[in-house]
């Protein structure tokens, strides 16, 4: 069955600043972006061209899976807010560089926030921080949580991935996964896959239920570098955001299809909704495309 056509739905919003981050609400209504003007932008996926924003709140966001927080980062200065009031409610004094990964656990309970030389656990019900260990120089570029929330997956500049127990916060487990720097990291909606993509060019599939499995469960290669990975919500299709293009990589098959936009000079970030029938695209064009699948 050949890979299902891209096809653009609607402009969701135009806005005025760079996008640099992109997540959606757990519904799948909304979704927030970051921007290198630090404002939040949050844009309403029916079509409405509903946009509320929040001033001085991030470049880097994450939206909780339970829909109560949202964990925003500007430089290295960390908070948590309240997602329906956008009320600030804790601030983490942890960071020393620039936060470049943010992720939820599973349940909402915790966060993790990594940036060079950096990994850090949050509570978020309280500015509660466990600083986690961290070897070499590498600038730690994305985060997830796997294993049932027990470990933390982490990528970075030196194309190593690294696993962290998030009860003595120690790394259990470290491994070179790219030739250089592994900009994007997506977990499956089932947790037993994780996909990277590296400046090498390269997507890698890897199993992250037993970490004795060294080598990627497939391989792609791709004529361009990605800015941003995901998973549809199938689990069985992910979906790149390269330089003016967006591409959607079948892994039982290996078929791709790749949908190109002309003009953009943007390096797309990807999302998939909910619904399994969509996924939304922002980038430096200042753009909010809402996509069918």
């Amino acid at each position: 069955m050949p890979v299902p056509k891209l096809e653009l739905d609607s402009t969701l919003a135009t806005v005025k600043a760079s996008l640099t981050s992109l997540h959606c609400s757990p519904d799948g209504d909304w979704v927030v972006c970051g921007s290198l003007s630090t404002e939040i932008f949050f844009v309403k996926t029916d079509g409405s061209s509903n946009v509320e924003s929040i001033p001085n709140r991030g470049i880097v966001v994450s939206w909780s899976p339970d829909g109560k927080y949202i964990a925003s980062a500007i430089d290295e200065r960390l908070v948590i807010s309240d997602a329906t009031s956008g009320k600030m409610l804790h601030r983490y004094e942890c960071h020393r560089n620039a936060v470049l990964g943010l992720a939820f656990s599973s349940r909402g309970s915790r966060f993790a926030s990594c940036g060079k030389h950096e990994l850090f656990l949050h509570e978020t019900s309280e500015p509660t921080t466990r600083t986690m260990q961290t070897p070499g120089s590498a600038i730690n570029r994305r985060v997830k949580f796997i294993w049932d929330d027990a470990l933390l997956m982490m990528v970075n500049s030196s194309g190593k991935i690294g696993f962290w127990d998030n009860d003595s916060g120690a790394m259990v487990d470290e491994r070179d996964a790219h030739e250089g720097d592994i900009r994007c990291l997506a977990v499956s909606p089932d947790g037993r896959k994780a996909v990277t993509c590296g400046l090498d060019k390269k997507v890698k599939v890897w199993a992250v239920g037993d970490l004795s499995l060294r080598e990627p469960l497939s391989i792609y290669t791709s004529p361009m570098e990605f800015e941003s990975v995901d998973f549809c919500t199938c689990g069985n299709r992910i979906l790149c955001g390269g330089h003016e293009s967006v591409t959607q990589i079948d892994l039982t098959s290996g078929d791709r299809c790749i949908r190109e936009i002309e003009g953009t000079r943007t390096g797309f970030l990807v999302k998939p909704l909910p619904d399994g029938k969509h996924f939304v695209t922002a980038g430096s064009d200042c753009v909010i495309r809402l996509w069918k699948l």
